[in-house]
């Protein structure tokens, strides 16, 4: 049987979505971290009902990106306001397994995120304690499937 919403959300995901993963390194002053990638899903849309149908429904949050110079330039060019929703960190990966039967356009990109997975009992042990350092083996096979992911999202016809 067919979710509606989870279908629903799958297809907002396919034509005004994204799924990537950010890095952030570890601060000079925080050298006993590691770096850090975590998913991003997210949409992006001029509705805001729409927005607030996706918080309400699934969580995360959403808001306007645009600064004050670009609201005011949008408004002069008669553009409508940009909301943009968004989801990161387990919560995604746990989104992105209900939806992936649904996702046609991004499903390549959902099955890769979801191989932070693979790692799941190693970087939860280690989260829960200060100053761990994941693995190099982890961080490298994250970097993997950010650079994968990367590539599928690059924007040009190859």
């Amino acid at each position: 049987m067919i979710d509606t919403k989870l279908a629903y959300l799958a297809g907002l995901i396919d034509s005004d979505g994204h799924i990537t993963v950010a890095k952030s390194e570890p601060s000079q002053r925080d050298r006993a971290r590691s770096t850090i990638h975590y998913p991003i899903v997210g949409i992006t849309n001029t509705d805001k009902r729409m927005m607030e149908w996706v918080l309400e429904n699934f969580g995360g949050s959403y808001g306007s990106r645009m600064g004050q110079k670009m609201k005011a330039k949008s408004l002069e060019r008669g553009w409508k306001e940009r909301y943009d929703w968004r989801m990161t960190g387990k919560k995604s990966l746990t989104l992105l397994e209900d939806i992936l039967p649904y996702l046609v356009v991004k499903r390549d990109r959902a099955e890769l995120v979801l191989q932070f997975r693979e790692h799941e009992e190693v970087v939860n042990a280690l989260s829960t304690r200060q100053g761990d350092v994941l693995p190099s083996y982890i961080i490298q096979d994250r970097e993997k499937i950010r650079a994968a992911v990367m590539l599928l999202n690059k924007r040009g016809t190859k």
